[in-house]
């Protein structure tokens, strides 16, 4: 079954705006942690120039957060976000975001995918602990995404910046086109949680997805 996290944006003609620099910095943050989020509703106040965001999260109870340290982790995150909206949209268009109340809370977690038969690998014994965060939050992401994953690779090659070689090994038949997409957005994902994670912007140095029909590498 896929899980998909609702979004509520108020009023909606805000919708892009908040899915795009928000609410996606919301789902890798936890993501990372192998947490999903079911559910953020955003509140847009419009007041002389800027946009007060009124955030309410709800996740599931898996991010190894305790209750006092999940409104710090997600002001973090939301004070991420909305310096680099502030910083593209704002600019562009001389209004500001700033986080005017945040409410977070968890509920039991729906039925999650088995896991048992699906090989994860981090060869690094440097930052073991988050690679495999890491790993684990691309590998929830694929299955959500109806990608059925035999297996997943990532190695930590260096620290300063930190920098990954991910193999991503499929049952799905994707053709050549279908797999350098995915290795793209596989990209994209690493770059936000390895951020979140190890707190600097990563390098991705290679992104292998093997399937049926072939392997098609980043680089």
């Amino acid at each position: 079954m896929v899980l998909v996290m609702e979004v509520d944006v108020e009023p909606p003609e805000f919708y892009p705006i908040i899915d795009k620099f928000i609410v996606a910095r919301i789902e890798e943050g936890f993501s990372a942690l192998g947490a999903r989020v079911r559910r953020v509703r955003v509140g847009v106040v419009p007041e002389d120039g800027k946009l007060g965001l009124d955030v309410h999260v709800i996740l599931e109870k898996e991010s190894g957060l305790l209750p006092e340290e999940l409104p710090v982790f997600t002001s973090s995150l939301l004070e991420k976000a909305i310096e680099n909206a502030n910083e593209s949209f704002g600019s562009w268009n001389n209004v500001r975001f700033y986080l005017k109340r945040l409410k977070v809370r968890e509920v039991e977690e729906e039925s999650r995918p088995d896991l048992k038969n699906v090989r994860l690998s981090v060869p690094s014994p440097v930052e073991r602990e988050k690679t495999e965060k890491l790993a684990k939050g691309l590998l929830l992401w694929l299955i959500d995404r109806n990608f059925i994953v035999r297996g997943i690779t990532v190695e930590l090659t260096s620290l300063e910046p930190p920098a990954f070689k991910i193999t991503i090994e499929l049952e799905n038949e994707l053709d050549p086109v279908e797999r350098k997409k995915l290795a793209d957005a596989v990209v994209d994902k690493t770059t936000g949680y390895a951020e979140t994670l190890f707190g600097s912007k990563p390098v991705v140095e290679s992104v292998d997805v093997l399937s049926p029909a072939g392997n098609t590498p980043l680089h």
